[in-house]
């Protein structure tokens, strides 16, 4: 509870945290062995990266560590703009991250799970392996992943079913596995084999996750109206069966989330700026994955600098408008925002002090 008043002690300053973030991202690599086709780094719709190929620097991420774990931050997504289990010290990071008690999610295209990978990941007691998935068929696999070869989805499949074999040998829960599918045009009919996927190959969990278009970019794998209106449907039926299974899923997230576009009226205040940051494989902060804002870099400042300066500060005064969206447009693609569940969770907090506040501030 103390650290959620401590975000409100924040948010009511309006700029200035009064605590560190709850959650980190960082971006170990621009590196990737896949062209998943909605990537807006190594798609053939991407826009490449300047100096790309770049891995961030072990000293880079340890000092990060630390002062993130001084801060009280919790939890640890260690994600790419390519394929973090490229990394070339991919595991000193996750055993130094588990050193300090963080949360540890690692988001993968699962290609390179292999059995000495997984006990790694056993034996540090990584918390989650994300693996991301588009395809539940060989079919939709070849459209969703351009010039690949059937071979890597079994690939990834036999890897799932590695994983809960070496778990439960070594009678070990973690990693708790999550089969992660963004989904576009090409396999919105196919979240169903999808969930039955995940029970089958021993996952904990399924997700989905809306295509972000990036300002139109990726518009053409988009859905329409009526597949929109078709998936809602399906998912809101998936929903009851997965409950049955005992399967985790994220369907009431992605029901908000599809709510959540300009067009709709959303109109809910982005708290981003407050519990949560990201690094990107440059040393750059921004403050997620969907914003391209630049708030410092870690080759040249200390996160906790980054974190109170003026440009952090900035960003947070921006985004406590209703309207934040439209002040953020060019920088921003926050359509299908999938912190939208959190921010509607502190919004319902902070509207009960906000009456207050503004009368002190009257004053």
């Amino acid at each position: 509870m103390k650290r959620y008043l401590k975000l409100l002690q924040g948010i009511c300053s309006n700029e200035k945290p009064a605590r560190g973030p709850f959650f980190c991202s960082i971006s170990l690599t621009q590196r990737c062995n896949s062209n998943c086709t909605g990537c807006r780094f190594h798609s053939n719709k991407a826009v490449r990266l300047p100096g790309a190929g770049q891995d961030i620097a072990f000293d880079i991420v340890d000092n990060l560590l630390r002062e993130l774990h001084a801060m009280d931050t919790s939890t640890l997504l260690l994600s790419g703009e390519g394929e973090p289990l490229l990394h070339p010290r991919i595991f000193d990071i996750t055993r130094r991250a588990k050193e300090l008690r963080f949360n540890t999610t690692i988001l993968t295209n699962g290609k390179l799970l292999n059995e000495r990978s997984i006990n790694t990941c056993i034996d540090q007691k990584v918390d989650t392996l994300q693996v991301s998935l588009w395809a539940a068929t060989p079919q939709t696999y070849i459209r969703q992943y351009p010039g690949a070869d059937t071979e890597d989805l079994h690939t990834v499949l036999a890897a799932l079913k590695k994983i809960a074999a070496l778990k439960k040998a070594r009678r070990s829960l973690r990693p708790r596995v999550n089969l992660h599918c963004p989904i576009n045009r090409n396999n919105y009919r196919e979240v169903a084999q999808l969930a039955r996927l995940a029970h089958e190959l021993g996952c904990q969990k399924i997700s989905f996750a809306p295509l972000v278009t990036y300002h139109g970019r990726f518009a053409s794998d988009a859905l329409t109206p009526q597949e929109t209106t078709a998936l809602i449907t399906e998912l809101k039926r998936l929903r009851n069966e997965l409950a049955a299974e005992k399967l985790a899923n994220n369907i009431p997230l992605v029901l908000l989330q599809y709510r959540v576009t300009k067009e709709n009226g959303w109109r809910v205040p982005c708290y981003i700026g407050w519990y949560h940051t990201r690094v990107l494989a440059d040393g750059t902060v921004v403050p997620c994955s969907r914003c391209s804002i630049p708030l410092g870099n870690l080759r040249k400042d200390d996160f906790t600098s980054i974190w109170h300066a003026e440009p952090y500060r900035n960003f947070r005064k921006k985004t406590s408008a209703k309207a934040f969206a439209d002040i953020l447009e060019k920088t921003s693609d926050c359509n299908h925002c999938c912190f939208a569940e959190n921010n509607l969770r502190v919004e319902r907090a902070f509207r009960y002090v906000r009456p207050f506040l503004s009368k002190y501030q009257a004053r």
